[in-house]
Formats: structure tokens, C-alpha cells, sequence
């Protein structure tokens, strides 16, 4: 997949708020079930917009990686 930039969408909205989490707790923090509550959404729900922790957490990296490059 290719990294998005969080907009409005449902995806975007999952990517938006796991920013906030690790902004606040570091990588660590993100976890599916509590990202999940945080959305009011169910853990099944996440599910069908990220594989995984893993390519959640990747997807964060390249959002990031976006950032700096616009940045610089």
C-alpha cells in the first residue's frame, strides 16, 4: 500500500488518530484495541482498512516521512 495523507476518510481518520496516540505514548502506545475505543469503532472495523499493527505502524512512518520531505 501506499502511504495516504489522513483526510475524511475512514482510513484517514485511523491514521489521524494513531498520530495522536504515539505523539502522546511513543510506538508502543498504538495498540488495535485501544485505537479502536479511541474511534468508537470495533477492533473488527480497523481491521478492514489496516492488515495489521505492522502496516498500520508503517503507514504512520511514511505519513511522517511525508511530513519531513514537505518540510525540507
Amino acid at each position: 500500500m501506499t502511504s495516504t495523507a489522513p483526510g475524511t476518510s475512514c482510513r484517514g481518520k485511523i491514521l489521524r488518530e494513531a498520530i495522536e496516540i504515539v505523539q502522546k505514548y511513543g510506538a508502543e502506545g498504538v495498540t488495535m484495541r485501544s485505537l479502536a475505543e479511541r474511534l468508537g469503532y470495533s477492533p473488527a472495523t480497523l481491521y478492514l482498512h489496516v492488515q495489521n499493527k505492522r502496516e498500520l505502524l508503517r503507514e504512520l512512518a511514511l505519513e511522517g516521512f511525508d511530513r519531513l520531505m514537505e518540510a525540507v
